[in-house]
């Protein structure tokens, strides 16, 4: 079994980019506008990341 503990210094729309970021299908996001934004920050640091 695989406990979480909750990170009190991340947002509700950082844990909600980041999890939908690794379930490993595709989804489009719509809204809330901060989801979009945070989403697109995290891809930007993904891609980066990868890029080397």
């Amino acid at each position: 079994m695989v406990g979480v503990t909750p990170n009190a210094a991340s947002s509700p729309t950082e844990w909600l980019s980041g999890t939908l970021a690794t379930v490993g299908v595709p989804c489009t996001i719509e809204a809330p506008p901060e989801l979009i934004s945070y989403s697109r920050t995290l891809a930007d640091r993904i891609s980066r990341a990868a890029a080397g």
